[in-house]
């Protein structure tokens, strides 16, 4: 967030968009089409795809004010999740490949589910405490989004 009164301008939050998707391995053309179209609907939440050092499947900055989501595309579950991330199906997907992609996505999902599962189960005292506090703001997040807010 910028202080009050010194709010980047229009062109500084597309620019600063820009960078971190370039940065991110787009074009400077796919950069600027989606900085655009991002600032310019006030899209809060931007989705990339990319590689990542160590081993989180997703990682989260905050640039102009926007929240950039990078999926990590060599980790495993990429596999099961990445083509479900993506914004649109083919009119040309047949029923099996439909099912066959639902699949993954129900397979990805319960995949990420019991990683976190065994994370809380395998701490313990105030870091399993942590945790739990963490999933509970998580699903108050959730509901948040699903009631539009």
């Amino acid at each position: 967030m910028s202080d009050e009164g010194n709010e980047p301008t229009k062109d500084e939050r597309v620019a600063a968009l820009v960078q971190e998707l370039v940065d991110g391995g787009l074009t400077d053309d796919q950069a600027l089409g989606i900085s655009l179209d991002v600032v310019s609907k006030e899209i809060r939440y931007v989705f990339t795809e990319g590689t990542l050092d160590g081993g989180a499947f997703f990682d989260v900055r905050s640039v102009a004010d926007k929240i950039i989501i990078k999926i990590n595309v060599r980790h495993p579950i990429y596999h099961d999740l990445g083509e479900v991330l993506e914004s649109e199906i083919s009119d040309k997907a047949d029923r099996d490949e439909l099912a066959r992609r639902l699949r993954r996505a129900n397979r990805g999902l319960k995949l990420l589910l019991m990683a976190w599962a065994r994370c809380e189960y395998e701490e313990s005292g105030d870091r399993r405490e942590m945790l739990l506090d963490i999933r509970t703001d998580w699903g108050r997040t959730m509901s948040r989004f699903l009631r539009g807010g």
